[in-house]
């Protein structure tokens, strides 16, 4: 596992489905505080591109979104949505480690 997929296996469980910080950073051998910072180093980052990857919709993009979306789904007022999966991933069998 190179060291960046390391810090996106600590991230992605906790933000996806909410688990500790603990239970993350164990079932990737890492200690809790390792953890936590992993975590906050990372966000922080996201935090930092956000007005890269997000941005909100002018008014007539909304119509439109808003359209297409209850002609598709017949729910009214809807301008987007998050689609999310679900992934297994097994704990390590190895000691704790730090970065």
């Amino acid at each position: 596992m190179t060291r960046n997929e390391a810090l996106c296996a600590v991230v992605a469980p906790h933000m996806q489905e909410r688990h500790s910080f603990l239970a993350c950073s164990d079932r990737f051998g890492f200690a809790k505080g390792t953890g936590h910072l992993i975590f906050m180093n990372i966000l922080s980052a996201i935090v930092a591109l956000r007005d890269d990857f997000i941005r909100w919709p002018n008014e007539r993009e909304r119509t439109e979104l808003t359209q297409k979306i209850e002609n598709q789904s017949r729910i009214p007022g809807v301008v987007d949505a998050i689609d999310g999966c679900h992934i297994m991933i097994n704990p390590l069998r190895a000691k704790l480690f730090f970065i």
